[in-house]
């Protein structure tokens, strides 16, 4: 067994017609025309651009028929529930030190002021979601 088994060039896996590129399973030009297809599919389109049009400012509409002092006990009753609904689900997630009782008592304070003030004004919070 001196001889090789196969002595015939190896051809393209790809058009089956031409001889391989030594070490490879294609030919040359079906290894240029792959790599021409891969960089046109690489390439990103042009994406057309919208012109920005100026907005006017919407202002913040009030609630009707309210004094100013009650809509900022009603801030102040959303700001302390939001800071509160924060507060406990951080305590679920063990975000805080296990001593926290500082900082809920100081949050559970303004929460329950704010809600005293709101009934004091003659507003429900049961009604802005404040159970």
């Amino acid at each position: 067994m001196d001889r090789p088994y196969n002595t015939a060039a190896l051809r393209c896996t790809r058009c089956e017609v031409t001889p391989r590129v030594p070490g490879q399973r294609w030919c040359r030009e079906c290894l240029s025309h792959y790599q021409r297809e891969r960089r046109a599919r690489q390439t990103p389109t042009p994406v057309i651009q919208a012109q920005i049009h100026a907005q006017t400012p919407v202002p913040q509409a009030h609630a009707p028929g309210l004094s100013e002092v009650q809509r900022q006990a009603i801030e102040e009753f959303q700001t302390a529930l939001h800071e509160w609904q924060i507060r406990q689900q951080t305590r679920r997630q063990g975000w805080l030190p296990q001593d926290r009782s500082t900082i809920m008592v100081q949050v559970v304070r303004r929460l329950e002021h704010a809600r005293q003030r709101l009934v004091a004004l003659g507003i429900d919070p049961e009604a802005l979601g404040g159970g």
